[in-house]
């Protein structure tokens, strides 16, 4: 049925899938911690 295929074609979407998220979580991380810096320099 061509499974095996298709079993290893939705693995490596699920991985790019995961490191794409863990990527935008890491720059959203960075991002506040920026702007927390910011915030503080400027109180």
């Amino acid at each position: 049925m061509g499974q095996a295929s298709n079993d290893s074609e939705l693995e490596a979407e699920g991985t790019a899938d995961r490191a794409t998220g863990n990527v935008r979580e890491a720059y959203g991380d960075v991002k506040d911690r920026a702007k927390r810096a910011a915030e503080e320099v400027t109180e």
